[in-house]
């Protein structure tokens, strides 16, 4: 298993990674931090923390699409980032409308949201996002 430690260690050694796809890992709390870093997959990381991806969304200021898809320990991360574009947040199953409506208030370049199967009144957010901005609450299968 890739350890939070192997995690931080491999942000400091590669500064200029730009993707990085760490789907599944049980890392809880890793410094991840990266001037370099655009796109950052983490879904189904069932430890992954509220502090982890606020602090990943401080510490890497040019993302631009970040994947926390059914990371059912989220609760009410602070989601505030100038240049995210893109965030998929389907299937977090414990995060609390207030997290998503600071995600609305304090990341202004954002074109991309899911949101489906979350437990609250997701379509809400389709109805009040700027015209810019696409809403995924459910999916057509």
């Amino acid at each position: 298993q890739l350890t939070g430690q192997a995690v931080t260690a491999m942000f400091k050694s590669c500064p200029s990674l730009t993707a990085v796809n760490l789907v599944q890992s049980s890392i809880e709390s890793a410094l991840l931090a990266s001037a370099s870093l655009r796109t950052l997959e983490l879904t189904t990381s069932q430890k992954l923390t509220d502090g982890a991806v606020t602090q990943l969304l401080e510490n890497c200021p040019n993302l631009s699409f970040l994947d926390v898809g059914h990371c059912c320990q989220l609760v009410e991360p602070i989601f505030a980032h100038p240049l995210l574009e893109t965030i998929l947040l389907s299937f977090c199953v414990n995060l609390r409308e207030a997290a998503v409506e600071g995600l609305f208030q304090n990341c202004p370049s954002l074109r991309y949201v899911e949101i489906a199967v979350c437990m609250f009144d997701m379509t809400r957010f389709q109805r009040t996002c700027r015209p810019e901005c696409t809403v995924v609450v459910n999916f057509d299968f």
